[in-house]
């Protein structure tokens, strides 16, 4: 399948901006499993998309929800165990979900209805990839997970809160909410069972493909411990005879899917027109990535122009101190020899939401100048109001 060119400029820029590297020769001879590795700029934007997920889960979510840690990683079974929107029952489920009920409901005492999040690294030793997609289609990949339990005369409704809730949560974070949809209801097959799922969707570039399943178990998944949580009731009893064990709802996405759909839901390029001369004008495409503010690496930059380099550089770390004292990612360009519109350009690849410029003026006057990443206004303030502009801004 040909690669659809919007998605080889994205890979380009990521490349080149270190969103995503390539290994050496030396270490692709090393019989390494990932083809691409994440820079600074993927890694702090696969722990952004990441943070949100969690806090979304622990502490927007309508109903307890517990945090637990895999000791180890998930080898798939087949190719296909690693990919969400395949209908291939993950038999792991069986393992986890019995252990994480009954350490919170026996344990902690927790009546229903709670949910328990962790992720986890599936691994598939025999996958194989294509040269542009590798960082995507790796024979490692992150599962974040939520199962949710129920008592079951509220799994219908349940089911459909939950699928509602995760589309929306997708959509906040897109440029075009419309690129994430949610599929038609569909059926799982698992040892003679019959199970519902829903997937959210995004727009690739080859296609409508899945992020996340949301799938129905019902109590399948507790079924293996049905003794152990009756153990209480005789046998003989009316209210063993009737008694139904809670049911599972189980959420998984893929955080390198994710990581995909965002950069290409925000990628961006622009023809800028140049004039050389009276009667020549030159034509250019910029990219410009424009995620989301909770998403986007580096959500401040600072650019430095002016003859008074070794002033404006020490100026430039007292503010760049400051901004961190907000604890804000801070990319800075502290190269004088590029001209503004160089860094500009670079900035904007990056994603970089607000861009601090330092000039000559600034050691006089006091006076910034405060870029926008989605407007290219830069407008004049003083340093002394910077912290406050920021906050106000990026919230």
């Amino acid at each position: 399948m040909a690669v659809p060119c919007l998605l080889d400029n994205l890979i380009k820029l990521l490349i080149e901006r270190t969103f995503i590297v390539k290994p050496s020769n030396f270490l692709k001879n090393q019989h390494t499993h990932n083809v691409y590795s994440y820079g600074p700029p993927g890694a702090l934007l696969r722990h952004n998309i990441l943070q949100e997920w969690r806090r979304y889960v622990l502490y927007n979510n309508n109903e307890e929800t517990f945090w637990v840690e895999n000791s180890k990683s998930i080898t798939a079974e087949t190719p296909s165990d690693t990919r969400v929107g395949v209908e291939h029952y993950n038999s792991s489920i069986l393992h986890r979900c019995p252990e994480n009920y009954l350490v919170i409901a026996k344990q902690l005492s927790k009546k229903l209805s709670f949910s328990v999040a962790h992720t986890s690294v599936c691994f598939d030793p025999q996958r194989t990839s294509g040269e542009n997609l590798s960082f995507l289609e790796s024979s490692e990949n992150t599962e974040l997970t939520v199962t949710h339990f129920c008592p079951s005369t509220t799994i219908v409704s349940s089911f459909s809160d939950c699928h509602r809730r995760r589309l929306k949560w997708w959509r906040q974070y897109a440029r075009f909410p419309s690129n994430f949809i949610l599929s038609d209801p569909q059926q799982l097959n698992v040892n003679n069972e019959t199970f519902q799922l829903f997937k959210v969707q995004f727009h690739f570039p080859w296609g409508w493909d899945t992020i996340e399943t949301i799938i129905n178990w019902r109590d399948y998944p507790l079924q293996c411990i049905k003794d152990v949580l009756l153990s209480g009731i005789s046998a003989q009893s009316k209210i063993r005879r009737s008694a139904s064990l809670p049911c599972v709802i189980e959420s998984t996405a893929i955080l390198e899917r994710a990581f995909l759909a965002f950069l290409l839901d925000s990628f961006q390029e622009n023809i800028h027109t140049y004039s050389k001369s009276k009667t020549r004008s030159e034509s250019k495409t910029r990219s410009i990535l424009k995620l989301h503010r909770r998403l986007v690496p580096y959500k401040i930059g600072v650019s430095v122009s002016g003859s008074k380099v070794s002033y404006l550089r020490k100026m430039a770390l007292r503010i760049i101190k400051d901004i961190e004292d907000l604890e804000l990612q801070v990319f800075h360009c502290l190269d004088t020899t590029n001209s503004l519109e160089k860094q500009y350009v670079m900035f904007d690849e990056l994603g970089v939401l607000l861009t601090i410029v330092i000039n000559d003026t600034t050691l006089e006057s006091g006076i910034i100048g405060l870029r926008s990443r989605d407007t290219s206004l830069k407008e004049p303030l003083h340093v002394a109001t910077l912290k406050d502009t920021i906050l106000k801004n990026i919230q």
